[in-house]
């Protein structure tokens, strides 16, 4: 399937088929030699629209060196942290930032309506295969 291999459960929780991350609730989708041209090409044509300069997403200073610089060279050069080797595909689901002077609690709620879209996910995985 597209979908990618859950977390590894535990005795105590099910695996999960989805990521939080800040204000993203994702669905990570299994990478391939296909989708890696699909998305070189894309960024490639599209780059010359670019609107510089580019501003590089703030959770990137979060991540440790030297990923933190390549994504920051991969964000002036090409547009997004996400590209080239920083490709990771998923399909957001939702985004939800923090409201201002709010208490950062946002993912509490997230976590519980994806859980119970992981619950039924679980139970149809066997059936999601690629057909070509």
């Amino acid at each position: 399937s597209y979908a990618t291999t859950p977390t590894t459960p535990t005795p105590s929780s099910p695996p999960k088929y989805y990521t939080l991350s800040g204000p993203y609730a994702m669905l990570p989708i299994q990478n391939s030699l296909c989708l890696q041209t699909l998305s070189s090409r894309v960024y490639r044509a599209l780059q010359p629209f670019l609107r510089r300069p580019v501003l590089v997403p703030s959770w990137v200073a979060s991540l440790p060196e030297p990923e933190r610089s390549r994504a920051i060279y991969r964000c002036r050069e090409y547009g997004s942290p996400n590209v080239g080797e920083g490709f990771v595909p998923h399909v957001s689901v939702g985004y939800d930032p923090p409201l201002e002077g709010a208490e950062e609690n946002i993912g509490d709620w997230r976590a519980e309506v994806m859980d119970e879209w992981n619950e039924g996910h679980a139970a149809i995985q066997g059936e999601c295969v690629d057909r070509v």
